[in-house]
């Protein structure tokens, strides 16, 4: 299925940004057909690419994206209506949606509201047109998490946080478990505490919405949050929390 094979590539480039394990790329056929990637955070998500970015393309070979130019791209704040200045840039990298062909203004200007004005808890609306297409879309930023570490009566450790409403799922990396990327619906992770911390030792939770938790687990989800495209609109937070040495019993 065509529509499924580009959900799949868009899907592994996104995950191999955010650091999950990469998932297997499927062939790819043409089609017109326009996919928008767009994840809302308030939060860098790789140094590499220091602005928020979207991506609004079709697929044109297995290996490549045709980078499409909207005749319209606009993006409000639902509470109020304020709206946002993005704007066309040259892409950054191949199968990277977050390194896409749109930006956002990192401050605020005439022209509209930046990044720094994009908070946890908000509702936003996207409307996009390409060509006789109108894509719209609607996501939720969820509320930041606030994880703490919590001593067990056996010696072991967890992280737990509360539950935030508008958050579908939870990703949880802990740089001492080797790396590992875990998604869970649950609001705590037991600590693998064989594994030795350091001064830069800490644990990353990032809350999202149910739009990307959608589109990442659901295999047959071909858009989530988007009416009129493949792929994504969706929203995510994120907290880091130091993770001290355990103390010997």
């Amino acid at each position: 299925m065509v529509s499924g094979n580009i959900r799949n590539l868009l899907t592994a480039a996104a995950l191999t940004t955010l650091g999950a394990c990469h998932a297997e790329t499927p062939f790819v056929v043409r089609t017109d057909a326009p996919m928008v990637y767009l994840i809302l955070t308030p939060d860098a998500l790789n140094s590499a690419i220091p602005e928020l970015r979207a991506l609004v393309a079709n697929t044109a070979t297995p290996v490549s994206v045709e980078y499409l130019t909207a005749a319209r791209f606009t993006m409000h704040r639902r509470s109020d209506g304020a709206s946002f200045d993005w704007h066309a840039v040259p892409p950054i990298g191949t199968f990277n949606p977050f390194g896409g062909n749109y930006a956002l203004a990192e401050a605020a200007s005439t022209a509209g509201l930046g990044r720094s004005d994009l908070a946890a808890g908000e509702r936003y609306t996207l409307e996009i047109v390409v060509g006789d297409r109108v894509i719209t879309g609607e996501a939720t930023i969820p509320e930041r998490p606030r994880p703490r570490i919590l001593a067990l009566t056996d010696g072991s450790r967890m992280v737990v946080w509360p539950k935030i409403a508008a958050a579908a799922a939870y990703a949880v990396e802990v740089t001492t478990d080797a790396g590992h990327l875990q998604t869970t619906a649950d609001t705590f992770y037991l600590l693998h505490d064989d594994f030795p911390t350091d001064a830069e030792s800490q644990i990353v939770i990032t809350a999202m919405d149910s739009n990307w938790v959608r589109y990442r687990s659901d295999s047959t989800a071909m858009s989530a949050g988007l009416a009129g495209a493949y792929g994504v609109f969706g929203g995510m937070s994120r907290a880091t929390l130091p993770l001290p040495a355990k103390t010997a019993p």
